[in-house]
């Protein structure tokens, strides 16, 4: 299982890789906001088409379409966090990717340990960690070392 923060395009490596192998990866899209105006992914049960466009080898255009189907669902951050949390629990992740831009990263000392949800996707991420690292005793997560003098997160989740 993956927790993927807004990777669209890695769903596809996946699909490629789950179709050519034994691999079998399953995906939950976290989303730090709520698209407005679109569907909601987890209406149309977490399917979702890539098209790629682009010129090919040989300089001629090129277009292909992909249905995408690891995809279990999406969590928005910021109206589900309480259920973006409750992944951390979940044993089967094995890998975390991210496409946060600088535009997500942002360190603001302000935001708490306490805070459902804190203001930035830092410390989103790290509260997800956390509460991995607490529920399965330490055994399966490492805690970002920009908020541990914040939140006195103790030095052993290192």
């Amino acid at each position: 299982m993956l927790y993927l923060i807004g990777v669209v395009v890695v769903g596809a490596r996946i699909e490629q890789l789950n179709q050519s192998t034994d691999f079998n990866g399953a995906i939950t899209l976290i989303r730090r906001t709520e698209p407005v105006g679109k569907p909601d992914l987890n209406d149309q049960q977490a399917l979702y088409s890539l098209v790629t466009r682009g010129i090919d080898g040989q300089g001629a255009e090129s277009e292909s379409s992909q249905m995408i189907h690891c995809v279990t669902r999406l969590v928005a951050t910021n109206t589900a966090y309480d259920q973006y949390l409750a992944t951390a629990e979940d044993p089967d992740y094995r890998f975390v990717f991210s496409q946060t831009t600088e535009a997500g990263i942002e360190y603001d000392d302000k935001c708490m340990a306490t805070d459902r949800p804190p203001r930035t996707f830092p410390s989103k991420h790290t509260q997800w960690l956390y509460q991995r690292f607490s529920h399965f005793d330490g055994n399966q997560a490492k805690v970002s070392l920009s908020f541990h003098a914040n939140w006195s997160i103790p030095m052993d989740c290192y």
